[in-house]
């Protein structure tokens, strides 16, 4: 009971509270509950179809309902639903829609992501805590019963879609205890008697314990998640927007989950690669987040050609494969750059 008191006021709760002052807004589970088709369900279907209609206006009541359809009956299972799911997120789902009696492909949009800020109103950010989710084998039922429920500590969702599952553990824990119990509980939620529905749409998994923060991807193993770090620039920027010195958790929450960074990481900072026979996730590390926006900053506000190259000091084993690819992303996708070569 102390332990969870602990991770309650140490992580859980200035973590939410951090969350709201970064544009998500907090909506209690009960409040969801009310909105979710079950005890199963993880898409918040009522936020989704708002969305929808709010980012392609074209869209009716007919296209609504399809599109749910195909994104929650997506033909595959574990890594990869994750990543064909992420691919109708991020590039969009075609649909066919009659037009003038004539049926043609039109793209649906899930997200703005060139108008991502909260103050936009183009995306909803929402998070809740205590979220419960039935466990398969057990009956759908209404009746609290934490020995047969999923219940991760707080869940992040965009226009109703959940990216990222957070799990809380005490700062009192000896060493990384705390990193190695919350790795495992998300672990364990991601299997097959846990809730892998969840997982579907998720963008990451992170573990909090107040004084520190790491992130991984879904499937990744406790040695792959990592830190989030922010320069002493953007520290003393987010200490001036938001009130709080960015140290422990509160580090990886601003530099990382604030809304703008985590649907920028989501559009273009993500690979999916076979190793060993399986597929695996990758998310960036802070490095590679900062040198890829660093240099897209460099090209694009320099006027004269000289200044716009530069160089980007690296070590061995530090992932620049990944960062030039994240980086060509980038570039292919500007519009000012007229698709470089």
């Amino acid at each position: 009971m102390n332990t969870r008191i602990n991770e309650l006021n140490e992580a859980e709760l200035p973590a939410r509270e951090l969350l709201e002052k970064l544009g998500y807004t907090f909506v209690p589970r009960g409040v969801l509950d009310a909105e979710r088709d079950s005890c199963r369900a993880v898409l918040l279907e009522d936020r989704l179809r708002e969305a929808l209609k709010r980012l392609n206006p074209w869209m009716n009541d007919d296209h609504v309902n399809r599109v749910i359809f195909n994104l929650q009956n997506v033909q595959a299972t574990g890594i990869s639903r994750n990543q064909a799911i992420h691919e109708y997120l991020t590039y969009g789902m075609s649909l066919e829609v009659e037009v003038a009696s004539v049926r043609r492909p039109r793209t649906v949009q899930f997200f703005d992501f060139d108008l991502s800020a909260p103050r936009y109103g183009r995306n909803e950010y929402v998070v809740t805590t205590q979220m419960r989710i039935r466990l398969p084998q057990e009956r759908d039922s209404r009746t609290e019963d934490d020995e047969r429920q999923v219940i991760p500590d707080l869940v992040l969702f965009a226009n109703g879609i959940p990216l990222v599952v957070i799990e809380a553990k005490a700062a009192s824990l000896i060493g990384e205890v705390w990193k190695a119990r919350a790795v495992r509980q998300l672990r364990r939620y991601q299997e097959s008697r846990g809730a892998p529905e969840l997982f579907d749409y998720n963008l990451a998994c992170v573990g909090i314990s107040g004084a520190a923060a790491a992130f991984g991807s879904f499937g990744a193993p406790e040695k792959a998640y990592a830190p989030w770090r922010l320069t002493p620039e953007a520290a003393a920027d987010a200490n001036q927007r938001y009130g709080i010195e960015p140290k422990g958790q509160a580090e990886l929450l601003i530099g990382m989950l604030e809304p703008t960074v985590l649907l920028d990481i989501m559009r273009d900072f993500v690979v999916f690669e076979p190793e060993n026979g399986r597929l695996v996730k990758k998310l960036p590390r802070y490095q590679q987040y900062r040198a890829v926006t660093g240099a897209m900053e460099r090209m694009l506000g320099e006027n004269d050609a000289e200044e716009r190259g530069g160089v980007i000091w690296h070590t061995q084993g530090s992932g620049k494969s990944l960062t030039m690819l994240w980086l060509a992303t980038k570039l292919r996708r500007e519009p000012r750059l007229d698709n470089p070569t």
